[in-house]
């Protein structure tokens, strides 16, 4: 499994990964609260793994409305 995006990024900070799933930071740090997203930290920066990102996303429901 590759846990690096496109451009080699591992780890991206919260207003990077409430853009990548187009979710506004105050919902990352719902999600990141209550334990739907992991999120690691460095020093005092909260720190999100782009593979979690992915792993959240694949876990939402289909639109069937097609």
């Amino acid at each position: 499994m590759n846990d690096l995006d496109a451009d080699g990024v591992i780890l991206v900070d919260r207003h990077e990964a409430a853009g990548r799933l187009s979710i506004s930071v105050s919902e990352i740090d719902r999600l990141r609260r209550i334990g739907e997203i992991v999120a690691r930290r460095h020093g005092r920066r909260i720190l999100f793994p782009v593979a979690e990102l992915q792993r959240y996303a694949d876990t939402l429901p289909a639109d069937e409305n097609r």
